[in-house]
Parts: structure tokens; C-alpha cells; sequence
């Protein structure tokens, strides 16, 4: 599937363009609320990802110096902001089931990992995310 089949796939899953955007260089301009963001290099999204907070997670996002090697200059942030009743954690996982994106693993994967360590999740600050949105 090209890469506009999945930007076009996450316009429809919003039923909207992105919220936002941010040059990889340039952070402080994401929001300090909840969102599903992917990471693209042109037109190709490299990773994908869930967070309570988008600016607090990509001040220390564990991929950032992975994408910076890889995709050094033409990365961007995109955005879509949600309420936290909203559940990014199993949107996230379907997406990851339906497209690859270089830096992510697979739904499937991230669905066992998070089963098999739900109990330290649950008390891990930057991942409480996926608590709050699992139903």
C-alpha cells in the first residue's frame, strides 16, 4: 500500500486532516494534550505512535535519536488530538496491524508485550497511556 493510502487511511480515521505539525527540530510547538502522532519523511510515515501528552513524550521520546540517524532531515511530527475517553492504545494497535512502519513493531507484538506486562505498565509514567485508553 503506498504511503498516501495511509495518510489518506488516518484522515478517514479522524474524519479530518492532521491537527497539527512539527519539524522534528523544532518540538515546542506540539501540544501538551492527548493525540496518535506518526513520524513521515516525506511522504512515508516511519512510526506511529500514542500519548497522553505529545509535547512531554517527544521531550524524551525513546525513538528520537534512531530518527534523527535514519531520517536526519526531512522528518515531521503529525498529529491528531484526542479527549482521554478516546482508546488510541487499541486504534494504535489496528493500525499497526494493517500498515509497517520501519521504527514500529507490529500490532499483534505491542498487544502481547502490553498483556504480559500490564502490571508494570499500569505504573510506568510516559506509558499510563495505554492504561487509560484500554477498555
Amino acid at each position: 500500500m503506498s504511503e498516501q493510502h495511509i495518510f489518506n487511511f488516518l484522515c478517514n480515521c479522524f474524519g479530518r486532516p492532521f491537527d497539527g505539525s512539527a519539524y522534528l527540530y523544532d518540538l515546542t510547538v506540539l501540544p501538551y494534550e492527548a493525540g496518535l502522532y506518526c513520524v513521515a519523511n516525506g511522504n512515508k510515515v516511519v512510526y506511529l505512535g500514542v500519548s497522553q501528552d505529545l509535547k512531554q513524550r517527544w521531550k524524551s521520546h525513546h525513538k528520537f535519536n534512531r530518527i534523527v540517524e535514519e531520517y536526519p532531515y526531512t522528518s515531521s511530527v503529525f498529529y491528531y488530538l484526542h479527549p482521554a475517553e478516546t482508546n488510541l492504545w487499541k486504534l494504535e494497535i489496528q493500525i499497526l496491524d494493517m500498515f509497517y512502519f520501519p521504527l514500529n513493531g507490529t500490532g499483534a507484538r505491542l498487544e502481547e508485550e502490553y498483556r504480559k506486562n500490564e502490571p508494570a505498565i499500569r505504573n510506568t509514567p510516559h506509558t499510563r497511556t495505554k492504561v487509560i485508553y484500554q477498555q
